[in-house]
């Protein structure tokens, strides 16, 4: 299980990258598929399986109650996208990107340090 949190932890790194170096590029495709119904079903379940996951592995890794916190808030995540309907989630991430586009690189940095906490976590 820790390999998956560990892969999962290189995928946040990896957005994380192309966040820093495509900011627009990245927000644009967000923004493009904001109203696709597989977007919010695939944010739902990578949240979901995610925070499942985190809290499962929890205590077997260094820090277990920063990851159970972080999997739980994954999973309540998952469950308000799931509760508040397709177009208040295409609303949501529309302002979203809106309102993050000027912090992309930021946002990138902190994916980037999600990404490698979680890989060092669980090491």
């Amino acid at each position: 299980m820790n390999m998956l949190i560990q892969l999962i932890g290189f995928a946040i790194v990896l957005i994380g990258i192309a966040v820093l170096i495509w900011p627009g590029t990245v927000f644009d495709y967000a923004r493009e598929h904001a109203w696709q119904p597989w977007l919010r079903f695939l944010a739902i379940a990578i949240r979901l399986a995610i925070g499942i996951l985190l809290v499962l592995y929890a205590g077997q890794s260094r820090y277990p109650l920063v990851l159970a916190i972080i999997g739980w808030l994954s999973i309540a995540a998952a469950l308000v996208l799931a509760l508040i309907g397709r177009e208040r989630v295409a609303r949501f991430i529309e302002w979203a990107i809106a309102f993050a586009r000027p912090w992309a690189r930021v946002a990138g940095v902190g994916a980037l340090a999600l990404g490698a906490f979680l890989v060092y976590a669980v090491r």
